[in-house]
């Protein structure tokens, strides 16, 4: 795959990062395997399939 995705942490208007945030908060082996999961889908996108990424519903 030519094109890598881009993650995109999302920012209030103050330019916090809650997301961002809570990640860094969590535990190390966690953070890692998140970071691991969006390695994957920044290089395959939407084309990961599961079990990384599923349709949201709901």
């Amino acid at each position: 795959m030519d094109q890598k995705w881009a993650i995109i942490y999302y920012e209030t208007s103050q330019g916090n990062s809650p997301v961002f945030e809570f990640i860094q908060n969590l535990d190390v082996k966690i953070q890692n395997k998140i970071a691991e999961i969006l390695e994957l889908l920044e290089a395959f996108g939407t084309l990961i399939g599961s079990p990384h990424s599923k349709k949201v519903t709901g």
